[in-house]
């Protein structure tokens, strides 16, 4: 892949919706996080939520290598 199609491939990522709505949510967060609008518990249990999602996935690539899908088990909190 030459140097041109990775920065295309890089653009078209950037701008993506998905990209700029997880951007936005995370500056959402961190700022509530921030001022105490979030309970301090609530801060370490959504990140460990996220955290745990992110790091849980598993990558299968296609039979040809170019690409991969991700799948992503969803874990349930019970909160008394």
């Amino acid at each position: 892949m030459t140097g041109k199609e990775t920065f295309q491939k890089l653009l078209a990522q950037i701008t993506s919706g998905r990209f700029i709505c997880t951007v936005v949510v995370i500056l959402v967060y961190a700022f509530l996080a921030c001022k105490g609008v979030l309970k301090e518990d609530r801060v370490m249990e959504i990140t460990l939520v996220v955290l745990y999602a992110y790091f849980n996935k598993s990558r299968h690539p296609e039979s040809n290598g170019e690409t991969a899908t991700t799948t992503t088990k969803t874990t349930t909190l019970i909160t008394k």
